[in-house]
């Protein structure tokens, strides 16, 4: 709230005349000068706009509000082009294009984690080189957390994994335009296996 205050104060403000000088001329009981005609365009950004204030948000304070969503594809292939240029990769004009098209709500910043994610994993095999290989575990890691270490038993390990095969026929079946990039039976945090 007081920041809120605060900034309410600051753009409301701005109308004031302020000084010495017409508090001197207020007490010599002559006319204050006038104000100045200020010419300030405030531009605000906020990631929640819907925690903003109504007050602040009223015409005369913010008169116009545009909303920037994510990247279109071409925008993501250009974000993604322009990480993998500042980093040794091996990744072809079809792995990019392969990456917009399965990181659909990606802000520049996600696909920025992503690609050091990968330069990360890369790193951790002593290479110094992103292969696509990097890039998908660093998807699969920012998306589903870590893999758990679990040891199934047998029975376990088949109905998850008769499972995850039902996901990915009917997956096939009823989304025959879509792609299925991995099945695992490996845990992460609340799935005992994906598909995806």
């Amino acid at each position: 709230m007081g920041t809120l205050q605060a900034l309410l104060t600051e753009i409301s403000g701005l109308t004031k005349p302020r000084g010495l000088s017409n508090r001197l001329r207020k007490m010599l009981g002559m006319k204050p000068k006038l104000p100045p005609k200020y010419r300030i365009f405030i531009m605000m950004a906020s990631n929640m706009p819907e925690s903003l204030d109504a007050a602040l948000l009223r015409p005369g304070r913010i008169d116009r509000i545009y909303r920037v969503g994510y990247p279109s594809r071409e925008g993501r292939v250009a974000t993604i082009q322009g990480y993998l240029d500042k980093v040794e990769h091996d990744l072809n004009d079809e792995h990019v294009q392969n990456l917009a098209v399965k990181t659909p709500y990606y802000s520049g910043a996600k696909i920025k984690d992503l690609i050091n994610e990968a330069l990360i994993i890369a790193m951790r095999d002593d290479r110094t080189t992103i292969e696509w290989e990097d890039v998908w575990k660093a998807k699969l890691l920012k998306e589903l957390g870590p893999p758990e270490r679990t040891e199934y038993i047998e029975r376990e390990r088949h109905a998850i994994a008769v499972h995850e095969a039902c996901h990915a026929v009917v997956g096939h079946l009823m989304l025959s335009d879509q792609e299925i990039d991995m099945a695992t039976i490996q845990r992460h945090s609340s799935a005992l296996g994906m598909v995806k």
